[in-house]
């Protein structure tokens, strides 16, 4: 009977030692608060901004955009300009991505754009498709943007319908 008790006292101080005894969830509190997601590596913003500077103008055909996730939250963007004379100009835009009621807001951090466009105006080309893919994932029903992640060299975007 000794042995008994023994072990359940050894099963006992285990098992408080390695369970929460508060059961909550451990890292960012807004993830997993919505019920679907939608997550767009560096490669692919890349595209969808380079699709939309290229809407520019007929100059900006071979125009090419990087995008980078930065660990602090932002996304820049850098731009290559083709112009004539396959002469290239370099400019770039940071954007800080936010929940705004509900929905998907890119608010200017930084920008050297030179002559190409507005800040706020580039910001919200590359808002738009972003914003069209979120629709997408909701399936036409309304719905809010819940969280916003940059982690991993993505941005990771839920919504709860």
């Amino acid at each position: 009977m000794l042995g008994f008790g023994v072990l359940c006292g050894a099963v006992g101080t285990v098992l408080f030692f390695t369970l929460d005894p508060t059961f909550e969830a451990s890292g960012n509190p807004n993830v997993g608060v919505g019920n679907a997601r939608i997550s767009l590596d560096e490669d692919a913003l890349g595209k969808i901004a380079t699709d939309q500077v290229r809407s520019i103008s007929d100059h900006t055909e071979g125009s090419v955009v990087r995008a980078k996730v930065r660990e602090d939250g932002l996304i820049t963007f850098d731009i290559t300009l083709a112009g004539a004379l396959n002469l290239g100009i370099k400019s770039s835009i940071t954007v800080d991505p936010e929940v705004t009621s509900g929905q998907l807001e890119l608010n200017v951090v930084e920008a050297s754009l030179g002559e190409l466009a507005l800040p706020e105006q580039v910001a919200d080309m590359i808002e738009g498709p972003l914003q069209g893919r979120l629709d997408a994932l909701a399936g036409n029903l309304e719905y809010r943007l819940t969280s916003i992640q940059t982690a991993d060299r993505r941005l990771t975007l839920e919504i709860e319908v």
